[in-house]
């Protein structure tokens, strides 16, 4: 018999997702996602298993309207712990199973039943026969971890979970997109490099700062040239230490922007504490490169689309959509948003966890991470830039003792560069009040 993944509201099944197809287009996008921190493999795979409990014959007359829940997450979760055997199964077991209610705790035999412990063990529908096709590709030896391993391992490994949790997520959402909602899938596309956006920088400040009278816009200059000057240098974890009012954030604009460029980055992240400076900020950077190129994604930001709204309606939707998974050339978030994402285990808030590879992330007024998640936080902006290729700038006028916090938490922290010189002195500079 033909197995489906889904179904329309057509009764006439040559409408309905072939199920062999979802599981193919889900994992060559998952293994592209994956491999923008070397894990396309894994991606792949995860793909692949994610819905294997589909080809059960319950599952199929449930397509056809029978009123009978089945469980299709477990049978993948199970089937790539028995083929492989091992302990380094578990992390596509945790991905797979968790693909829809999310990830959870691994718990024990005895322990809770949604723990993956017990989902493991659980009676499921009979699914192998018909999946030996896919089988087929799942099953051979255990795929190498791409992790260089040097931080703290236990958040190194949650990590490496989430991050392919998300690419699976994304691609499983994306993929009913395009079979559900075409024309949604396709407002999500972009058509601007980071190159073109750095052009859009450079001519703004050459028609709005090209002629420096006054001592302080000359210092804001120098301060802006130096930083851009760091900006080929390698990807990493950069601290930005400037006095209020020296300009830092055109300055590290301009910073990330060339930096991206250089390095072949993909997207740009702010992240800022206060909703306040948030709306702020976003404000200078729609002005600089555009309004449809950033996106400010905060609990203030207004959702009802109308025709007369400040973007227009196609804008509005387009930033809509680039919420869910951050899919956008510049975002602007908060602290919360991006921190609590970066520790979550449910499908929604992790989908966009992927997007954060390779990208430039600057963590603005980061002496606000104080407190009582500091190092979590802090150990999470390090792996990003061990493990997922990013940069990483924490800007403030108030720099926290990085590598004092950093060494006594990580087997071998990855190296602080400073970006500006001569700080005690520009703070002098710009000591106005």
């Amino acid at each position: 018999m033909e197995f489906y993944a889904r179904r329309t509201e057509s009764e006439n099944k040559n409408e309905w997702q072939p199920l062999c197809k979802h599981l193919e287009d889900v994992a060559k996008l998952a293994g592209k996602f994956a491999a923008q921190f070397g894990a396309e493999q894994w991606g792949r795979l995860a793909g692949l298993l994610h819905d294997m409990g589909k080809f059960s014959v319950k599952f199929q007359k449930r397509l056809e309207g029978a009123p009978i829940k089945v469980d299709h997450s477990t049978a993948g979760a199970q089937y790539i712990i028995e083929s492989w055997n091992n302990k380094t199964a578990r992390i596509l077991a945790y991905v797979v199973a968790g693909h829809h209610a999310g990830l959870t705790d691994y718990g024990s035999d005895s322990g809770d039943e949604t723990c993956l412990a017990r989902r493991l063990l659980k009676k499921i529908e009979p699914y192998k026969e018909a999946a030996a096709t896919v089988m087929g590709n799942v099953a051979g030896s255990t795929l190498s971890s791409p992790i260089q391993w040097g931080g703290n391992q236990g958040l190194q490994l949650s990590m490496f979970i989430r991050m392919l949790f998300s690419c699976l997520v994304d691609a499983d959402s994306l993929d009913s997109e395009i079979f559900s909602e075409r024309d949604k899938y396709e407002r999500r596309s972009h058509e601007v490099s980071l190159g073109e956006l750095y052009t859009k920088f450079q001519n703004h400040m050459e028609a709005n700062f090209q002629n420096l009278e006054s001592p302080i816009d000359r210092l804001r200059s120098e301060l802006l040239q130096e930083c851009l000057d760091r900006a080929c240098g390698e990807r990493g974890l950069y601290t930005l230490t400037l006095p209020t009012g020296s300009g830092k954030t055109l300055t590290s604009l301009g910073f990330a922007l060339k930096h991206a460029v250089r390095r072949e980055l993909r997207r740009i992240i702010f992240v800022i504490p206060y909703t306040s400076i948030i709306e702020q900020n976003a404000a200078i950077f729609r002005d600089v490169l555009g309004a449809e190129h950033v996106l400010e994604h905060h609990s203030n930001v207004q959702h009802e689309i109308s025709e007369d709204s400040e973007y227009g309606y196609e804008l509005q939707e387009k930033l809509m959509l680039a919420e869910e998974n951050w899919d956008f050339p510049v975002v602007v978030t908060t602290n919360v948003q991006f921190f609590e994402s970066l520790f979550a285990n449910r499908r929604s808030r992790a989908r966009k966890l992927h997007n954060l590879a390779r990208s430039v992330i600057v963590i603005d007024e980061a002496q606000l991470m104080n407190g009582e998640f500091l190092k979590p936080s802090l150990l999470a902006v390090e792996e990003l830039v061990r493990n997922y290729g990013a940069t990483v700038v924490m800007s403030t006028a108030t720099q926290l003792n990085l590598s004092e916090l950093l060494q006594d938490s990580v087997l071998k922290p990855v190296p602080i560069r400073n970006m500006v010189e001569r700080v005690r002195e520009r703070f002098d500079q710009f000591r106005r009040v």
